[in-house]
């Protein structure tokens, strides 16, 4: 079985938990055998590749380290999609008033999420400057 993207893992231990062996291959490995590529032809290339012991298996980790790798790149993914999320804020607050998050130390803390609350909910410049002023003081 050719290890493509995420499809592979429920087939793989539904197999191997029913004492079928499987032989995980990288696909790009069995592309240098295969030319015309379609899951019909490739299975009996596969087939034939793994019958004259042509294919090289891959390291297959056991279920609790890919789940473990699953996770941590799944964190990994959530980081970048929040750096992403904060970047688009400080973009699209900086296109209507330039230096207003550079007002705060950190435009994601405390004060600078009540700001963004504050510009969410559509009150004026001249308010939110107010309201601000009010709340440094009682930090």
């Amino acid at each position: 079985m050719e290890s493509t993207g995420p499809y592979w893992y429920g087939i793989y231990d539904y197999l191997t938990e029913h004492g079928i062996r499987v032989t995980l291959v990288n696909p790009a490995h069995a592309k240098t055998h295969i030319l015309n590529k379609t899951d019909k032809i490739d299975s009996n290339i596969l087939a034939t590749l793994h019958m004259i012991n042509q294919l090289r298996p891959s390291y297959v980790p056991d279920h609790e380290i890919r789940r473990l790798r699953r996770l941590t790149r799944f964190r990994a993914w959530l980081m970048d999609m929040r750096t992403a999320i904060k970047n688009q804020t400080t973009a699209t607050v900086s296109k209507y008033s330039s230096n207003m998050l550079s007002v705060f130390s950190d435009a994601f803390g405390v004060t600078g999420r009540t700001f963004l609350s504050m510009l969410s909910e559509g009150k004026g410049e001249d308010e939110l400057l107010s309201q601000l002023s009010g709340l440094a003081e009682v930090l």
